[in-house]
């Protein structure tokens, strides 16, 4: 009988999509935590500004001051649902690529082992 060595793979853990997740949300919250802070000193901006443009004109009291005001704060809750959204979008896209980075490296590692 041929005494040939049997083969076993190395031992190792795979990147659970929990943990990409995870890993790509510390990677990119700064990020979006940043944008969100300029979202909402724009939209404070862009308030105080339409106040103050409304009360030289004389219409401080009128409806078209809160009518721009609301304008202004329906903008900012747009922005930033749609900066949610491409936060989410840009996790998952992440998250993805850093499990198909993982299971590459694996494959590597036993092709490697094999050889070996």
């Amino acid at each position: 009988m041929n005494n040939y060595p049997t083969f076993t793979t190395p031992e190792r853990r795979n990147v659970s999509m929990q943990d990409a997740r995870l890993q790509a949300n510390d990677e990119l919250g700064s990020l979006y935590e940043r944008a969100l802070q300029n979202i909402q000193t724009s939209v404070a901006d862009s308030q105080t500004q339409a106040a103050e443009q409304a009360a030289a004109r004389g219409m401080g009291s009128s409806g078209l001051s809160q009518d721009a005001m609301n304008k202004i704060a329906i903008a900012g809750v747009s922005q930033r649902g749609n900066l949610e959204a491409e936060r989410t979008q840009k996790v998952a896209s992440l998250a993805r690529q850093l499990m198909e980075r993982d299971q590459d490296l694996g494959f590597r590692e036993r092709q490697q082992a094999f050889q070996e």
